[in-house]
């Protein structure tokens, strides 16, 4: 009988493009992504981000739509108080 693989997460800041629907506005930004690992070294899998979460603020108008870049993927992001959150 094998044994329950386990997982352990990883963060990561990285660099970041914020983009407002419209076009007008754009920044760089930090952010903090979240990664998944296999507990087992002989895994060889790529890791995948489960997530992406904006750590710095912006004076930006609430409740709009954004697209934020990053790793060459492009994440809706919705902006909620000081916060963006996945759209």
């Amino acid at each position: 009988m094998g044994h329950a693989m386990s997982s352990l997460r990883r963060y990561q800041i990285k660099w970041g493009t914020l983009r407002s629907q419209d076009g007008r506005r754009m920044r760089r930004c930090n952010v903090r992504a979240a990664y998944t690992l296999a507990d087992d070294s002989t895994t060889t899998q790529k890791e995948q981000p489960l997530g992406y979460r904006i750590v710095d603020f912006d004076d930006w108008p609430e409740g709009d739509n954004y697209e934020l870049e990053i790793d060459g993927q492009k994440v809706a992001q919705k902006k909620e108080g000081r916060h963006y959150r996945a759209a």
